[in-house]
């Protein structure tokens, strides 16, 4: 799977900020409940906050429309860009 967004961010009292992201990501099924995915995204706001994230996973799928997956993330820049702190990547999700 791959994706791209491009555009303009508008707030009310700035200028606009140019914002690209892209993002691919290849699952191995190993069977119908289980498959690992790799993904790797692309961030860049005004060519100023550039990142790059590679997330690998593990995917439990015991139905066809419940997906549990377990992720880490490596960030190149893993400070928030509105905070200045360090942001944690680590956790799962679901759907």
């Amino acid at each position: 799977m791959i994706g791209a967004t491009f555009g303009e961010n508008y707030a009310e009292t700035d200028d606009p900020l140019k914002s690209t992201a892209l993002s691919a990501e290849v699952d191995y099924v190993f069977n119908p409940m289980f498959a690992l995915a790799l993904r790797y995204d692309v961030l860049d706001v005004d060519e100023k906050d550039q990142r790059t994230i590679i997330t690998p996973g593990v995917i439990y799928a015991p139905l066809q429309s419940f997906k549990l997956q377990l992720s880490a993330a490596v960030d190149s820049n893993p400070t928030n860009a509105a905070t200045g702190e360090a942001d944690t990547l680590i956790g799962a999700g679901g759907s």
